[in-house]
């Protein structure tokens, strides 16, 4: 859901946690009062890590075009010479082969890196990624922009 608010523009994001009473009292008796799930924890600081990188982007970046396709939320968001392609998988499904088309024109043909997914690359041709999502996963696909493709896309 983060990540579904960041591509269609939100400026800042608040977390809170409800439990209604009878779980928070389980969850005392279980483990203490200040504990919180580690799994959880860890996967809320992976996240906080990677919007603090973003957040430059998406705050200031040039929105180009927000879509939906093939169940994939896709922002296209360009700043300071990178394209950025953040797609969100809104579905409990994984999508395999989910094919993700960008405005024509406004990319040649290139390679981009995967954010967040240990130098992965991706190819872009004739303006579509294709790409596999798992359940609800998130994908921001970088593409340096080159000069020509800039000027290009100003006409």
């Amino acid at each position: 859901m983060t990540y579904l608010a960041m591509n269609h523009g939100i400026k800042g994001l608040a977390y809170f946690i409800y439990q209604p009473k009878k779980v928070r009292e389980e969850r005392v008796r279980k483990w203490g009062p200040e504990h919180i799930n580690e799994e959880t924890y860890a996967q809320l600081k992976t996240m906080h890590r990677e919007i603090q990188e973003l957040a430059p982007a998406y705050c200031l970046g040039k929105r180009i075009a927000l879509d939906f396709q093939n169940d994939i939320d896709t922002a296209v968001i360009e700043h300071e010479g990178v394209l950025y392609v953040s797609c969100v998988n809104t579905k409990n499904a994984a999508v395999k082969g989910a094919r993700i088309k960008l405005p024509d024109g406004i990319l040649p043909d290139s390679e981009g890196e995967l954010s967040f997914e240990n130098g992965r690359r991706i190819s872009l041709k004739q303006s579509t990624v294709e790409d596999d999502f798992c359940a609800y996963q998130v994908h921001i696909y970088k593409f340096i922009l080159k000069k020509e493709a800039e000027e290009r896309r100003e006409k």
